[in-house]
């Protein structure tokens, strides 16, 4: 046995907390809450949930009273017996999860999507009635893993996000490239296109290697219109629905997962063409006086902005802002593209926005007060498209990015009235 069980501390009340602590009762033991450091006397066991940084106090305890402390997908695979595939990145992951597991179901295959994603992975484990667990695992998850091994890794793309969890980007990269610290000859990792060479300088893992983009026999790549995994063609490149060059690399992993595992090239053609993006990822809302207005609410970080407006056509008016993360606005106005003509900066770092708007010259910019007032002065822009795309959290007036973009969507709405 891996761990004591005797006292085992659940950190956490949330989806994750709730998920392990249902577990641990399923397998005979008796969990406790974390309350406060005294929850923690006697502990054999202490199980976080993917909230607590590791400076917070559980971890400093644990850590001087010798208490193994492991987070919430650890400790649901320790009970765990079937095939995973775990999916992170920086973005992209909720989308290539979904799309994988519609690839599962359409070949008949019971999958389940889990992990950072609705269901907890520690709740999928309790229910055991699925063939195999399709996780969305965040940097957060994968800072407390110690044995999780997937049978197929996924990493999408290392961009610069949650630094003021992590502190700096070499961090942040480590903990996404630990999703194959434990992976063997016999697993699978799928590596996106676009992971700089640098942040791989030193990532050396011991499984088989497969590569988005790239046209060799264990690449997944578009050809001519055509994708092909390895040698096999797979589909026409215009069965893929969704908006960006961004979505394409998602698919094409999906693409390379599911043939790894052994789909047929039928389910992943079905699952393709019938496949919706889910919601608050560069989707439409309508059109009002001639401009077209999107929603990517869960556009949370410089990179999935920045992707966004590589979607989208015409000129744009991009809305920017919400809570901070420590990103450096300078990279999103060094790299933003001509066909953004104006930029409303809102929320609680819109003076950081404008800060860096102009050190980098980029005059076209406005504050607004919120989200109401952002979509005011939009509406008057000399433009072909509204996009919401924060390249921020949403926790500064929101209780996510689904909230956020609900209100946006009713705002667009409103304007019809």
């Amino acid at each position: 046995m891996r761990y004591d069980y005797k006292k085992i501390v659940i950190a956490g009340a949330g989806i994750s907390g709730k998920g392990a602590f249902e577990l641990a009762k399923q397998k005979g033991f008796e969990p406790e809450y974390y309350l406060n450091e005294s929850s923690l006397n006697d502990a054999t066991l202490a199980v976080v949930s993917p909230g607590f940084p590791l400076d917070h106090e559980v971890f400093l305890f644990c850590k001087n009273k010798n208490i193994p402390i492991i987070g919430e997908i650890e400790f649901g695979y320790g009970f765990f017996s079937k095939p995973i595939i775990a999916v992170t990145g920086t973005n992209g992951k909720t989308t290539t999860v979904k799309l994988l597991n519609e690839i599962f179901k359409a070949d008949g295959i019971k999958s389940v999507e889990c992990g950072n994603i609705g269901k907890s992975f520690c709740s999928v484990v309790k229910e055991n009635n699925a063939d195999v667990a399709i996780l969305e695992v965040s940097s957060f998850q994968l800072q407390t893993i110690v044995d999780f091994r997937p049978d197929i890794g996924i990493i999408l793309n290392i961009g610069e996000d949650h630094l003021d969890r992590h502190h700096t980007r070499e961090n942040y990269a480590a903990a996404k490239l630990s999703l194959a610290k434990n992976m063997q000859l016999k697993d699978s990792l799928i590596l996106g296109g676009e992971i700089e060479c640098g942040l791989l300088e030193n990532f050396v893992p011991k499984c088989k290697i497969y590569f988005v983009g790239a046209e060799t026999s264990v690449g997944v790549y578009e050809k001519d219109n055509k994708i092909f995994f390895g040698d096999r063609f797979i589909c026409q490149r215009g069965l893929i629905k969704m908006k960006g060059e961004h979505n394409l690399q998602n698919a094409m992993a999906a693409i390379a997962g599911a043939k790894i595992f052994g789909i047929s090239d039928r389910a992943i053609g079905y699952a393709l063409e019938n496949f919706t993006p889910p919601h608050h990822r560069i989707e439409y809302i309508d059109t009002i006086a001639g401009k077209k207005f999107y929603n990517d609410s869960k556009g949370t970080n410089i990179d999935a902005t920045l992707a966004a407006v590589k979607a989208i056509e015409g000129k744009i008016c991009l809305l920017v802002g919400g809570s901070d993360k420590c990103e450096d606005f300078g990279r999103l106005f060094k790299n933003l593209d001509e066909r953004v003509c104006a930029v409303i900066a809102m929320g609680a770092i819109k003076n950081k926005i404008l800060s860096a708007a102009r050190k980098f010259e980029f005059e076209n910019i406005e504050i607004a007060d919120g989200l109401e007032d952002a979509v005011k002065i939009a509406v008057q822009k000399n433009c072909d498209t509204v996009l919401l795309s924060p390249a921020a959290a949403s926790f500064d007036r929101y209780n996510g990015y689904a909230e956020r973009g609900e209100h946006f969507v009713s705002l667009v709405k409103d304007l019809k009235k």
